[in-house]
């Protein structure tokens, strides 16, 4: 069954090259057409014609797909939810829709739908939401995975983001019998009734996967099942010794195993583990041997003819890098055990190597998706997953789904049970490592699968994958991440210093795009002022990267971050030559935007926070005839007047601003006040991240999701200097946007 690792591989890149492609079905065929051409021209030992064969079947099935559903503006809609939710997100095949003030219509096509912050989302639950459809867009900083190029797997053409939902069908479980929230979390994946401690030392353990319906409870079903069906074979036999049906046990088995994938909403991982045991069960029954990578190779390739989206998600990522960890580094982690090691040893170091052999199967996954990586993962997993098969998943599965009097007694054992497992896990928590990669990493670490034979190699690749350190640029180079409605700036110095100035909000992921980039060292970081949209993911940087200094001015606002600080040790510093304003006490009675430091890099950048036009107008003789500007408060109507573009004269505007943001950011008078002075502008709604090296003329580049990095030229002061149009306010923001500053 080897050939079908390697057609499962190249239906996976098929999938995988899709949004290179434009989405065009001729341009997948032609490509598939002539992968099968090339293959068998070098034919050799069959595998390039088994990846070509693959990486066609990929591309067709993207091409079979229907087309998704294109909705525009404030809409209702019902569907059912066909994929576990990557975080609020997922995909729903809608029924029927209408828009505002409308008719219901009938339809049928697949939308992504972000559902509420508050509001749990179960595969295969059908929902009534409300929201904005607009675009699939992508925004945030370059190298997390692309939003734009995975919709486009799919086909899909809207995003609904929904203002409120609910489920249709009512709750599963009856408010007479309550469950436990960690008992309903390991048999359901539904966290909402789970406290944020708990949810934290599971992450902080590498023990968070047991919270989500993984192959190991399908196949833990299947082995009850068969060995169910065996002992009842058992008892047949004494009455009637002819044999002849060996063929029950792995029926019962997939039957089984069939039942729980449905029964939980059949999340990509059920999937995975049900067409695995299939296929095994048609092995045993006709006494055949299989081979596990071949198996792999057809679950992947299933799942990838069947629903090609699936195969940019982190489930897909991870359950199939868990396996391949297993088949791979098992075996290999295994025969170092001493034959002459006493049998308790020998176990426990069995159980270990198969933990381990799992982590590094999903490191790949893990650095690039989570950056999250606990040292100690594998002891605590050591523990917790056979306890949580044995205990803890029939416990929930009996107090869910038996009747009352055996429900209550299940509850009970697997409340104690689960104290028990997190009285253990908290003294395997450690503080988490953080490798980070981006895509082009990612695919380095994948080497790891077919390296097991070779360990220390192993080593040496991963070390240098998760290390290198891009070398410091030829010239100044100031980058604004795409951080949607806030502000940050990295500055990289080509001696080497990094500064930061500003974080946007938590959300934004800006110490998660630092580690992509391998900034693992900053020499300062600024903090403007107290605004969230400023300084909410400061903390966040602070604790997971070494900084030497953070310069502050006014302290309002800045609990978190001056607390980050300290326990890390950086210290704070009140004044340095870089900022210009405030120079000297801060008066307490301004607004807090007007207490925001005005920094200028090498006098050439100015970045002035969300200071008004009332301060700019005191620090005109400060700042320096500047070649970039970065708009104040994103543009807003407040700032950015007339005598400051006067003072600063820069050759560049940039205005970070989220995708249609509620705030109608940047102003039109302010872009049209930069255009009369023949002053272009940059967007991060539009360009996305923007990169500017500060050469003579101004080197730009811009980065977007769905589009890549891409060169921003010609570049020069008689460049053209038509600042684009500010996109309209959808109708579900409109009342908001009259309400802006």
């Amino acid at each position: 069954m080897e050939h079908f690792l390697w057609i499962g591989v190249g239906a996976v890149a098929g999938v995988g090259l899709v949004p290179w492609t434009g989405g065009s079905t001729a341009v997948g065929l032609a490509i598939g057409l002539a992968a099968i051409g090339v293959a068998l021209l070098l034919r050799r030992d069959g595998l390039a014609l088994h990846v070509a064969l693959g990486l066609s079947l990929g591309l067709i099935a993207f091409a079979a797909q229907p087309t998704g559903l294109r909705l525009r503006g404030p809409v209702a809609a019902v569907g059912v939810v066909i994929a576990s939710p990557t975080g609020r997100e997922a995909d729903v095949v809608v029924s029927r829709w209408a828009p505002l003030r409308g008719l219901w219509r009938p339809a049928e096509g697949r939308v992504r739908v972000r559902f509420p912050a508050d509001f749990g989302v179960e595969p295969g639950g059908t929902y009534l939401f409300f929201g904005d459809a607009r675009p699939v867009e992508g925004s945030g900083p370059p190298g997390a995975p692309d939003p734009v190029r995975a919709a486009a797997r799919s086909k899909l053409r809207t995003i609904i983001m929904a203002d409120a939902a609910r489920a249709l069908g009512g709750d599963p479980r009856p408010d007479t019998n309550p469950v436990d929230p960690l008992l309903v979390a390991i048999a359901t994946g539904d966290r909402d009734g789970l406290p944020a401690r708990t949810v934290d030392l599971l992450r902080d353990t590498g023990t968070a996967h047991l919270l989500a319906v993984s192959g190991s409870n399908v196949g833990l079903a299947a082995v009850a099942a068969a060995w169910i069906a065996q002992r009842l074979l058992g008892l047949i036999a004494l009455a009637r010794p002819r044999g002849g049906a060996a063929w029950l046990p792995p029926v019962v088995a997939v039957v089984a195993s069939a039942a729980f994938t449905i029964g939980v909403g059949a999340p990509l991982s059920a999937q995975r583990a049900l067409i695995v045991i299939f296929i095994a069960a048609v092995g045993r029954a006709t006494g055949r041997v299989v081979d596990m990578r071949g198996l792999l190779g057809l679950a992947a390739l299933v799942l990838a003819l069947a629903d090609p989206a699936c195969v940019g998600s982190p489930s897909f990522h991870l359950s199939f890098g868990a396996v391949a960890g297993l088949a791979l580094w098992a075996p290999t982690l295994e025969s170092w055990i001493p034959a002459s090691a006493p049998w308790p040893v020998a176990a426990v170091a069995k159980a270990l190597a198969v933990s381990v052999a799992a982590t590094i199967g999903t490191l790949p996954a893990t650095a690039w998706w989570f950056q999250s990586f606990p040292p100690l993962g594998p002891v605590a997993n050591l523990a917790a997953v056979p306890w949580t098969g044995v205990v803890l998943m029939p416990a929930a599965l009996l107090a869910m789904h038996g009747p009352a009097p055996i429900a209550g007694l299940a509850n009970t054992v697997g409340v104690a049970g689960g104290e028990l497992m997190l009285r253990f896990l908290e003294l395997t928590r450690v503080t988490p490592w953080h490798p980070a990669v981006g895509p082009v990493g990612a695919l380095l670490l994948c080497g790891l699968y077919g390296l097991a034979s070779r360990p220390w190699v192993t080593c040496v690749l991963t070390t240098a994958v998760l290390s290198w350190t891009p070398r410091a640029p030829d010239v100044t180079r100031v980058v604004f991440p795409d951080v949607g409605q806030g502000s940050c700036a990295l500055v990289l110095y080509p001696d080497g210093r990094r500064w930061l100035v500003d974080g946007g909000l938590r959300s934004a992921g800006v110490a998660a795009w630092l580690r992509r980039e391998h900034v693992d060292h900053l020499d300062v970081v600024v903090a403007s002022h107290g605004d969230l949209d400023h300084v909410g993911g400061l903390p966040d940087v602070l604790d997971t990267i070494t900084v030497d200094a953070l310069w502050v001015g006014d302290r309002d606002g800045l609990d978190d971050v001056l607390a980050a600080a300290a326990r890390r040790g950086v210290a704070v510093v009140d004044a340095m030559p870089e900022r210009v304003y405030p120079q000297g006490p801060i008066d307490p009675a301004l607004d807090r935007n007007d207490r925001s430091q005005v920094v200028v890099v090498e006098g050439q950048v100015v970045l002035p926070g969300d200071i008004s036009a009332r301060v700019e107008r005191t620090i005109t003789t400060l700042v320096p005839d500047a070649r970039v500007l970065a708009l104040s408060h994103h543009g807003s109507a407040t700032g950015s007047s007339d005598v400051f573009l006067a003072a600063t004269h820069p050759e560049l505007a940039i205005a970070q601003v989220g995708r249609r943001n509620r705030y109608g950011h940047p102003n039109g008078k302010v872009l049209h006040r930069l255009q009369d002075d023949g002053i272009p502008v940059l967007r991060s709604d539009v360009h996305g991240t923007v990169t500017i090296d500060l050469t003579d003329p101004l080197r730009v580049t811009g980065e977007r999701a769905g589009v890549g990095r891409y060169p921003i030229t010609p570049w020069s002061t008689e460049a053209v200097r038509t600042p684009i149009t500010p996109p309209s306010p959808s109708p579900s923001t409109a009342s908001a946007t009259a309400l802006a500053p």
